[in-house]
């Protein structure tokens, strides 16, 4: 768990450095932060003990939809709705992160 937490955090600060960097030649520089959504690669670790801690940790109560980050995906994409944001680290995870404080 360390590496992989040590190269997320990396991931964040990475984006804000080249957020900063490229701001002034109009490129906006983001990052999704997608919380827990099933897929191939962990469902053979969510055993039913590792789904009851993470739905006590995700206010929303369920796990995400792959949906859901195409929107968020979308906004930050938009040269419209997303003009104006750069260097942020948009959270999809139903609240879990909202937990951690």
């Amino acid at each position: 768990m360390f590496a992989y937490s040590a190269s997320k955090a990396a991931v964040v600060n990475l984006t804000q450095n080249l957020a900063r960097e490229y701001a002034g030649r109009n490129v906006r520089i983001n990052v999704l932060c997608p919380g827990f959504f099933p897929a191939e690669q962990n469902r053979k670790i969510l055993d039913q003990e590792r789904i009851s801690h993470i739905m006590r940790g995700t206010p929303m109560g369920r796990f995400g939809d792959p949906d859901e980050l195409v929107g968020a995906a979308l906004l930050l994409l938009s040269r419209k709705a997303g003009s104006f944001i750069t260097g942020s680290d948009v959270y999809v995870d139903g609240g879990f992160t909202a937990m951690r404080f």
